[in-house]
């Protein structure tokens, strides 16, 4: 919900109200698994990424990474 972070282009596109309060339920019942935050904030930027919003970068080498498969490379 952050207004100068990376979703900040989708604010205004999709409420992130309902996400952020999915992922404090979640958070709290799974107590605090970043892999339960991960999936939250990925389900938020797949809604944005399909109402045609281009998001800035939220994902990094220690922040929610991506696994590649072996030989692969991800950009």
């Amino acid at each position: 919900t952050d207004p100068n972070g990376p979703f900040q282009n989708c604010h205004l596109v999709v409420d992130p109200l309902s996400y952020f309060e999915d992922c404090q339920y979640d958070l709290c019942e799974l107590r605090l698994n970043n892999a339960a935050l991960c999936e939250s904030l990925q389900a938020y930027a797949d809604v944005c990424q399909t109402a045609g919003v281009q998001l800035a970068p939220w994902r990094n080498a220690t922040f929610c990474p991506l696994s590649c498969p072996d030989n692969s490379h991800y950009e």
